[in-house]
């Protein structure tokens, strides 16, 4: 059973690594699978019988913790980044709309004044 999480332990870790490499990259369309992929590992070690100690060890030993957290911190970097990237996008559409109404006429105007 020890070897049951130690392997899935360790493909957990591999997926992990792969995530932050492809979010170096900027690659977000691969990180929908590799995070649906580490999902069913998650599930696959909650079907093993296993005790906290070991568990902690093989983390420790793998630097699962480590990896997480420099996942997680890319995360939220990454976000922010494209959620700063949005809301650029969306208040020059904004300003942009709101510009071309300004000078836009209508054909009613022409007429009224005509």
């Amino acid at each position: 059973m020890v070897f049951q999480l130690r392997e899935a332990l360790n493909n957990y870790r591999s997926i992990t690594i792969k995530l932050i490499e492809e979010l170096e990259k900027d690659n977000y369309d691969a990180l929908e699978t590799l995070l649906s992929d580490r999902q069913m590992l998650i599930e696959q070690m909650n079907k093993i019988n296993y005790s906290a100690n070991e568990f902690k060890s093989i983390c420790n030993e793998l630097q699962i913790l480590m990896l997480q957290e420099k996942l997680t911190k890319l995360m939220n970097i990454k976000r922010t980044y494209v959620k700063d990237k949005l809301d650029k996008f969306s208040a020059r559409k904004t300003a942009n709309r709101s510009y071309s109404k300004r000078f836009s006429v209508d054909a009613l105007y022409f007429n009224k004044k005509i």
